[in-house]
């Protein structure tokens, strides 16, 4: 069967190579052709124009919009609402309160406005100074004072 396919392909195209030598191709696909063709280079010729557009478009949105340091911030943004913005606060024994609840956790409308209003609202609007373990107050406090004198 694959040979018989095989031959009679051959045979068409044996049958329209002689009457293409014998009568010619016909003006219309000839023009058709040509017009394809002539369309296939022309695009070929704007393509490393494209280009050049699409990389300089890229590296202006990267240095004018600081595109890593955004990415950075939006990265620090999702880390503190996913592992600091907890409720469901118990507290044991006198020690301080603890969260054992987060983002991922809220399963219904309560546990939403739970979570927004003890987990992500402290977080944002933080009332304390968060200082480190090695802080000296005493630099804090002399800047403090020289703020308040101006």
């Amino acid at each position: 069967m694959d040979g018989l396919v095989r031959s009679r392909s051959k045979v068409k195209r044996l049958l329209l190579k002689r009457i293409v030598n014998h009568f010619g191709i016909p003006r219309g696909v000839f023009k058709e052709y040509i017009d394809n063709e002539a369309s296939e280079t022309e695009a070929c010729f704007t393509l490393p124009f494209t280009l050049l557009l699409v990389i300089s478009y890229a590296f202006v949105a990267v240095l004018h919009d600081n595109a890593p340091i955004i990415r950075a911030v939006e990265d620090s943004l999702q880390f503190d609402i996913y592992e600091n913005a907890n409720s469901a606060f118990v507290q044991f024994n006198g020690s301080p309160n603890m969260g054992h609840k987060g983002v991922v956790d809220v399963n219904s409308v309560a546990d939403l406005w739970s979570w927004a209003r003890w987990g992500l609202l402290p977080l944002i609007f933080n009332s304390e100074y968060l200082f480190h373990e090695e802080y000296n107050f005493q630099i804090r406090d002399t800047s403090m004072q020289a703020s308040a004198s101006l």
